[in-house]
C-alpha cells in the first residue's frame, strides 16, 4: 500500500506558499478564503488532467506582479494497512515508479513530483510538466515524468458538481472510469458477471444511506439495467436524460453525482482487486454537506472513509468533523496573506486523544470552527457563566462564535492541547480552592511546552476566583448580589405558585443568613442552583452594574474576550 503523506504548494491561486503533512484521512477546516478549497484544486491538478489551467490559477499577490508560475509537490511513501510508514515499495508499486524512486534519510523509500504550470502572457496559454524530486527537502529536481500516473486516481466530490458536464468531459475521473468498466465488460462478456450484477443493488443501497431507509432510484430516472455494458452506452449518450427536467432539484442532483462517483469508483476498485493490479484511490471532498441532512453527512463521510485509500475533505459541518479522529484535522488560516496549516500533535497519549475526542463528539465539531474558547470546571460554571456572558455582552456565546466548555474537574492539558494547537484564543476561569491554581498553572506549563506554542501568544490566559474560593464562595462572599443568591435559593425550594405571604417570609429568612451559610446552601444544590442564577444575572431584577453582579474575575476575562472579537486576527 502506498499513501501521500506530504503536499507542498506555491504559487496555486490563493496559496502563496503552503507545506502541509497528510494521513488517509485529513478534514479540512477553516474560514471562507483560508485555501482549503485551493489544496483539493491543487491535488486534484497533480494527480490529473482534468482541470484545465487557466490564468486565474496563478498566485497573484498584486496588479504589478509578472510571476505567472505555479508548483505542486507530492510525496508518496509505502505503508501498511493501518497507516505505518514501511521502508520499501511492494514490488506492484515498485514497478509503477520504476528509476523515479528515492531515499530519504532512513534509507526509506519516497517517490516525489512536481507538478510545475508557467502562464504564457504572449499567447494566453499555459505550460504543465511533472518531474521527479530526487529529495523533498532540498527540492532537487530530477527527470521529467513521460507516463501518466494511471494507479493514482484523484475523485472529485464537488458541492456544485454536475453529473452531464463529468461525463462531457472525456479527462474526468468519471468519464475516465467508465471507459475502463465498459472495456472490462466486454472482457467478461456476461451481463451476470460477479463484477457488474450487483450494480442496482449497490446504487440502491448507496441511496438508502444518503436519502433515508427505504429510499430507491426513481423508476423514471433509468439507472439500472441488466447488461452493464449498455448501461455505460446510454449514460455516454444520452447523459442529458438521466437528470430529467423534474427532477432537477439541488439535494436531487447532488445525489446523483454521490452516488454516481462512489458506485463508479466502488467497481473500479473491486475490478482493480480481481485483477491484482496496484490502485490507490484519492478522494477529494468539497464540502460534502451541502444539500445532506445530518445523519446523511455521517454516514457520507464513514461511506468515503471505507472506500478510499485516501480522503480529503472540506467542510463547515460539525456533523462530519463530530465522526472524525482528532489528528485527522488541518486548521487552515488567511493570516498576512498567508495561508497557514495546523494541526494536534501526531504523537499524543491515548487518554488526551479520546478526551479530545469526546468532546468534539459531545459539542457536534462546534468546537473546531468557535473564534474563541472559555474553559471552565464543570456544568454548574458553564451554565453560570453562559448567564454572565450574555448580560455583559448582550448576546448568547454561540451568537459571537464564543464555546464555553466545561472539562468535568481540573483536567484541562487536552482540552489546551487542542486550543494551542489549532490557534484557537481561550481563557480559563478556574476555582481557586486548594491546590487548584497550582494544578492547573503545571498543565498549562507541560502543555505549553508539548505545543510549542505559549498561552500568551495565543492571547490565551487563565484567571483564577479569590484565593480559598470556588465559585460558590466567590458568589457569596465576595459580589454583593445577596438578593439574587436568595432568589435563587427560593427558585431551587419553593414550588411554583406557593402564596406571596410565604415565599416573602422564606425571604426575609434567607436574607438573615451569613455569607457562609448562603455559600453552603448553593453547594448543597450545586445541580440546579446555577440555571436559576443565570436567568437571573441576564434579567438584573435590580439593575445592578455589572462590576457588582459579575466576579471580577469573570470581568477580567471578558476584557481578553472583547479583544478577540475586535481584533479576530
Amino acid at each position: 500500500m502506498i499513501s501521500i503523506d506530504r503536499i507542498r504548494i506555491q504559487g496555486f491561486r490563493g496559496i502563496d506558499f503552503l507545506q502541509m503533512a497528510l494521513s488517509p484521512t485529513c478534514v479540512l477546516i477553516g474560514q471562507n478564503n483560508s485555501g482549503k478549497t485551493s489544496v483539493l484544486r491543487a491535488m486534484q491538478m497533480a494527480l490529473s488532467d482534468s482541470l484545465p489551467i487557466s490564468h486565474d490559477d496563478f498566485h497573484h499577490v498584486n496588479n504589478d506582479d509578472e510571476t505567472h508560475r505555479f508548483s505542486i509537490d507530492l510525496r508518496i511513501v509505502a505503508t501498511d494497512q493501518f497507516g505505518n510508514r514501511l521502508d520499501h515499495f511492494s514490488e506492484k508499486w515498485a514497478a509503477v515508479f520504476g528509476k523515479h524512486i528515492a531515499k530519504d534519510r532512513q534509507q526509506r523509500d519516497f517517490f516525489a513530483f512536481r507538478t510545475h504550470a508557467t502562464w504564457l502572457d504572449d499567447s494566453k496559454r499555459s505550460t504543465k510538466v511533472r518531474t521527479s524530486l530526487s529529495h523533498w527537502d532540498q527540492t532537487e529536481i530530477g527527470p521529467e515524468i513521460t507516463t501518466e500516473l494511471d494507479a493514482i486516481e484523484y475523485v472529485p466530490i464537488d458541492a456544485h458538481g454536475d453529473l452531464r458536464l463529468d461525463l462531457a468531459n472525456d479527462s474526468s475521473f468519471l468519464n475516465r472510469a467508465l471507459e475502463t468498466l465498459h472495456q472490462a465488460q466486454h472482457e467478461c462478456c456476461e451481463a451476470n458477471d460477479p463484477l457488474f450484477s450487483e450494480l442496482l443493488t449497490v446504487i440502491n443501497r448507496l441511496l438508502d444511506t444518503l436519502q433515508g431507509p427505504g429510499s430507491r432510484i426513481p423508476e423514471h430516472v433509468e439507472l439500472s439495467t441488466h447488461k452493464i455494458g449498455s448501461f455505460f452506452e446510454r449514460v455516454k449518450a444520452d447523459a442529458s436524460k438521466i437528470v430529467e427536467s423534474k427532477f432537477q432539484a439541488k439535494g436531487t442532483q447532488k445525489t446523483l453525482v454521490i452516488l454516481s462517483l462512489i458506485t463508479v469508483s466502488e467497481m473500479l476498485m473491486q475490478l482493480y482487486r480481481m485483477k491484482a493490479l496496484p490502485l490507490h484511490l484519492v478522494i477529494g471532498a468539497e464540502e460534502p454537506e451541502t444539500h445532506l441532512h445530518p445523519n446523511a453527512q455521517r454516514s457520507l463521510i464513514n461511506q468515503l472513509k471505507t472506500m478510499s485509500n485516501q480522503l480529503i475533505v472540506t467542510t463547515h459541518s460539525p456533523y462530519i468533523t463530530s465522526v472524525a479522529e482528532p489528528n485527522e484535522f488541518r486548521a487552515l488560516e488567511l493570516k498576512n496573506n498567508r495561508v497557514q496549516v495546523r494541526w494536534l500533535p501526531q504523537r499524543m497519549e491515548d487518554i488526551d486523544i479520546r478526551a479530545i475526542k469526546r468532546l468534539i463528539m459531545r459539542l457536534r465539531g462546534e468546537v473546531l470552527f468557535a473564534r474563541g474558547l472559555i474553559f471552565v470546571e464543570g456544568l454548574t460554571e458553564e451554565q453560570l457563566v453562559r448567564g454572565m456572558f450574555q448580560a455583559y455582552f448582550g448576546h448568547d456565546p454561540s451568537e459571537l462564535g464564543i464555546n464555553i466548555i466545561g472539562v468535568d474537574g481540573k483536567s484541562y492539558a487536552a482540552f489546551l492541547m487542542l486550543a494551542l494547537s489549532l490557534r484557537k484564543p481561550f481563557c480559563i476561569i478556574s476555582d481557586n480552592d486548594g491546590d487548584s491554581q497550582h494544578v492547573v498553572k503545571k498543565q498549562i506549563q507541560e502543555v505549553e511546552e508539548k505545543a510549542r506554542y505559549t498561552l500568551k501568544d495565543n492571547r490565551s490566559e487563565a484567571f483564577f476566583l479569590s484565593a480559598g474560593n470556588a465559585m460558590e464562595g466567590e458568589l457569596a462572599q465576595m459580589t454583593p448580589i445577596r438578593r439574587e443568591l436568595v432568589d435563587t435559593l427560593i427558585a431551587c425550594t419553593i414550588r411554583p405558585g406557593s402564596p406571596d405571604d410565604y415565599v416573602n417570609a422564606r425571604r426575609e429568612q434567607l436574607m438573615q443568613l451569613s455569607n457562609q451559610e448562603i455559600k453552603r446552601r448553593l453547594q448543597k444544590k450545586k445541580a440546579e442552583y446555577s440555571g436559576f442564577l443565570a436567568d437571573i444575572i441576564v434579567t438584573n431584577p435590580y439593575q445592578q452594574p455589572l462590576s457588582s453582579l459579575l466576579p471580577s474575575t469573570v470581568l477580567d476575562a471578558f476584557k481578553l474576550i472583547e479583544g478577540w472579537l475586535k481584533k479576530p486576527n
